[in-house]
């Protein structure tokens, strides 16, 4: 089912992980919740994304990168849907 009202929000739901991210850098908690906010716009098919990638991948990205996050919790918030 597509939810029109949901897809007009993708454009602040993306800009809200952005900002997140750089504003919580040593905040873990927060950072897990932006990348499984991430995770779960991904997994839904019916927002449009690709406009919004190079949006969503830098913070992502920073994420994974960041060395107080530490590659074992990325790995828990980002494997892949075994559901998809």
């Amino acid at each position: 089912m597509h939810d029109a009202g949901l897809a007009a929000l993708v454009p602040y739901l993306v800009q809200m992980v952005g900002e997140g991210v750089a504003g919580g850098l040593r905040d873990m908690g927060r950072l897990s919740r932006l990348l499984a906010a991430t995770r779960a716009l991904l997994a839904n098919p019916h927002l449009g994304l690709a406009p919004y990638l190079h949006q969503l991948l830098p913070p992502v990205l920073t994420c994974l990168v960041a060395r107080r996050l530490g590659v074992r919790g990325c790995r828990s918030i980002l494997k892949p849907n075994p559901e998809t």
